[in-house]
């Protein structure tokens, strides 16, 4: 029976080859649809990021922990949310959301209505 450690070797190498063929799909979907890269990467990083948090809630209005379920929901949102206040601390230049792609307008404004819908 193999060791952890071969078998956290094994998984690692399963997640980075399986990143690397979700960039190239993003990609291939990107073009495909004409959506852009920056719209697919967001879609795409969204999905993949978020499926722990939905198993999660799932798993918790199963066993009725409603407030669970809509904490983890909710926390997950606000840490996520944080992600690019760090990252203009310890990004050397203008404000970081200056450099990058005005599509990503749509997509905080879809984060901020449906976070708005939640909270109502």
């Amino acid at each position: 029976m193999p060791s952890t450690n071969i078998k956290f070797l094994i998984a690692a190498i399963i997640i980075i080859f399986t990143a690397i063929k979700l960039a190239q799909v993003a990609n291939s979907l990107a073009d495909l649809t004409g959506w852009g890269t920056t719209f697919m990467g967001t879609i795409v990083l969204a999905i993949v990021t978020s499926l722990p948090e939905l198993v999660t809630a799932l798993a918790a209005i199963r066993i009725k922990a409603y407030d669970l379920a809509v904490g983890i929901v909710l926390g997950a949102n606000i840490l996520n949310m944080t992600i690019p206040f760090f990252s203009d601390i310890f990004y050397d230049g203008p404000p970081i959301l200056s450099v990058v792609s005005p599509q990503h307008i749509i997509s905080a404004l879809i984060a901020i209505i449906l976070t708005s819908i939640t909270i109502a």
